[in-house]
């Protein structure tokens, strides 16, 4: 039995898939109008698509690769060891984490309990958060007792030059 790397043709939403359900939709890669968007033009034939996976680390070696080593299996009916296949794999799966923060992600996470938790009675319970973005700053407050009751909160913006060294 062979590990063959297997593409889920369905769950990337190219235009020359779109466009054999809505025909309103042109089938055209919509970045070079040069080929019909499918997935290999996608990942790997559309020159636009091409540079901006090699400016983000995923370079032209990594696509061409698993074209490589199919032809020798292939054509030249050689076979590579199943735990070089899977150490691959593997190495792939930490290197890239692949998300979309428009859409739900398809690999659930596991489920971690959080919230807030009740201090001891007669404590206040403060929770601060801050974020820094340039040359601005915004930090939120809430203080809070045993029953949940906000005794405070406090919300602002500072601008001045920071960095990270300085908080």
């Amino acid at each position: 039995m062979t590990l063959k790397p297997r593409l889920g043709h369905d769950i990337i939403p190219t235009c020359e898939k779109i466009s054999s359900i809505r025909r309103d939709v042109n089938s055209l890669c919509p970045r070079c109008s040069m080929e019909k968007d499918t997935l290999i033009h996608a990942l790997k034939d559309c020159p636009k698509a091409r540079a901006v996976l090699a400016y983000g680390g995923l370079n032209k070696k990594l696509l061409d690769g698993s074209y490589g080593r199919r032809n020798k299996r292939v054509f030249q009916e050689v076979e590579e060891d199943a735990k070089v296949i899977w150490d691959r794999a593997a190495s792939l799966s930490r290197d890239f984490c692949i998300f979309n923060l428009m859409e739900k992600h398809m690999t659930p996470k596991p489920v971690v309990e959080k919230g807030w938790q009740k201090p001891d009675p007669g404590v206040i319970k403060i929770n601060f958060d801050a974020t820094v973005h340039k040359k601005k700053a915004c930090y939120s407050l809430v203080a809070r007792d045993t029953d949940g009751f906000v005794h405070s909160r406090c919300v602002g913006c500072v601008k001045k030059d920071l960095s990270v060294e300085w908080a």
